[in-house]
């Protein structure tokens, strides 16, 4: 699994943000992701395996109120992923 976007909804932080993440397997589990904003303001996001049947990816609306500057997925790593290089996004 990864990160692979995060987008702000009308190109404003503090309306929202679309976060997107990918299963790259075909073992679907529940996802934990935590979401740091610049103003210190930092949530962890839980989402069930059910996300999977709708396909491999999903994007989800996080409320952001500044611009996001990390996303990690798995922040405690229970997880079993053959690829950890893409589990953490960071801002540019």
């Amino acid at each position: 699994m990864g990160v692979t976007e995060v987008a702000y909804v009308n190109n404003d932080p503090a309306a929202g943000s679309v976060i997107t993440i990918k299963c790259y397997e075909k073992l679907p589990m529940p996802v934990e992701i935590e979401v740091k904003e610049a103003n210190g303001k930092m949530q962890r996001i839980n989402l069930p395996a059910e996300i999977w049947q709708q396909g491999d990816t999903w994007k989800f609306m996080y409320n952001s109120t500044s611009r996001v500057q990390q996303v990690t997925l798995d922040p405690e790593m229970t997880l079993t992923d053959m690829d950890l290089s893409d589990n953490v996004w960071n801002a540019k």
